[in-house]
């Protein structure tokens, strides 16, 4: 199976490229550490937490950074007892950059990937963005079209095109301080061990 997949090489004004990806073949292995700023509310960080354990990439961590100190989402990492998500606190960063840029800091893979905890990804996600990279020797890739899900409102949309003016955080690149990530809406999976009460954040 094929898909194409947009890519960009590090150089200056290098352009953007569109390779020919074949996602059946087995990306090289590197691990990939997922990024997750938080603002520390269970719900909805659990079921983004969900997507990262049902990847079928197996080679990954899940770098999560709070600015809040004993947070809910901190309560489920320590019911998880998974040694691939790490929980950092991180009181003095006060914008989502900085957390990005404290979650890095502490991430042990060659590729880093956005992991949003209001993104939802496809399972498969990190498999084909790794797959993509090894393929056509990529620096970063990214996804210039989106699934949207509206579940109060029962509706579900594919982005336009214009959607790429945001295409840095959909990505996956080298670790570096820098970028990357979501993936595609998918159907709710087992919940990986997370309980089922939820909390709400405030409006």
């Amino acid at each position: 199976m094929t898909v194409l997949v947009n890519f960009v090489r590090e150089a200056p004004g290098a352009p953007q490229v569109t390779g020919v990806v074949d996602i059946s073949r087995p990306p090289s292995g590197s691990l990939i550490s997922c990024i997750m700023p938080t603002r520390g509310f269970a719900f909805p960080a659990r079921l983004a937490i969900d997507c990262f354990c049902n990847q079928t990439y197996p080679n990954r961590e899940l770098v999560i950074v709070s600015a809040t100190v004993d947070s809910e989402v901190k309560a489920l990492v320590a019911q998880l007892r998974d040694p691939r998500i790490r929980m950092i606190e991180a009181p003095d960063a006060q914008t989502v950059g900085a957390l990005r840029n404290a979650a890095i800091a502490e991430a042990e893979g060659d590729l880093i990937s956005i992991w949003d905890d209001d993104d939802l990804s496809h399972a498969d996600r990190l498999w084909w963005q790794s797959t993509g990279l090894d393929q056509v020797d990529g620096d970063a890739c990214f996804l210039s079209n989106v699934i949207l899900w509206w579940p109060a409102r029962t509706r579900l949309a594919i982005s336009s095109t214009l959607w790429t003016r945001s295409r840095s955080r959909w990505g996956m690149a080298q670790s570096q301080p820098l970028t990357p990530t979501i993936g595609f809406a998918t159907a709710k999976a087992p919940l990986c061990g997370l309980p089922e009460a939820r909390s709400t954040p405030p409006a």
